[in-house]
C-alpha cells in the first residue's frame, strides 16, 4: 500500500477521528502494509505480539476459544476503519483473542513500540488516539457484556 493509501486508510480509521491531516501523515510513517488472504489468522489467541492493525479493506472475525471445547466463539466482525490488536498500545501481554480474515484483507500494521515513539514525539496525536481508543474499547466492552447477557439468559 502506497503512503497515500495508508493516509487514506488512517483518515477513515475510528482510532484517528479528530486528527489533523498533518498528524495522520506522521502516524502513517509508523505503519506498513500487509495483505491477509481469506482465512488467515493474523492474530492468534495467547500469542505474544506487539503489533497493532488497522483494517483498510475486507472483513475480520474476532474470536475467542471456548474453554473445554474445540470451537471458538465470535466476538465481533470488523470492517474497514476498525482496528484490532490495540491492547498492545496499553500493555505488554499475550493476545486475548484470534483475528481471522473472512475475505482478503488489506491491513496497516505497526509495532506498538513504533506507535508509542510517535506519540512521544507528538503528544497531541497520542492524546487523540488514546482518547479514541478508550471510546472504542468501552463500546466493545458494552457489546461483549450484551452478548454475555444474551448467552446467560439462554442457559
Amino acid at each position: 500500500m502506497a503512503d497515500n493509501q495508508a493516509i487514506t486508510a488512517l483518515q477513515r480509521a475510528k482510532i484517528c477521528e479528530g486528527l489533523d491531516p498533518d498528524l495522520i501523515a506522521v502516524l502513517a510513517s509508523a505503519f506498513r502494509s500487509e495483505t491477509a488472504p481469506s482465512g488467515t489468522q493474523f492474530i492468534k489467541h495467547d500469542a505474544q505480539s506487539r503489533d497493532v492493525y488497522i483494517i483498510a479493506s475486507g472483513i475480520v472475525e474476532v474470536e475467542i476459544p471456548i474453554v473445554g471445547k474445540q470451537t471458538n466463539s465470535s466476538l465481533a466482525r470488523l470492517k474497514p476503519g476498525d482496528s484490532v490488536g490495540e491492547f498492545a498500545l496499553l500493555r505488554d501481554a499475550r493476545r486475548t483473542a484470534t483475528a481471522r480474515s473472512i475475505s482478503e484483507v488489506q491491513l496497516l500494521v505497526a509495532s506498538a513500540d513504533d506507535v508509542l515513539r510517535v506519540f512521544d514525539e507528538h503528544p497531541r496525536l497520542g492524546y487523540v488516539v488514546c482518547r479514541n481508543l478508550g471510546k472504542i474499547l468501552a463500546d466493545r466492552l458494552t457489546d461483549t457484556n450484551m452478548q454475555l447477557r444474551s448467552e446467560l439468559s439462554r442457559s
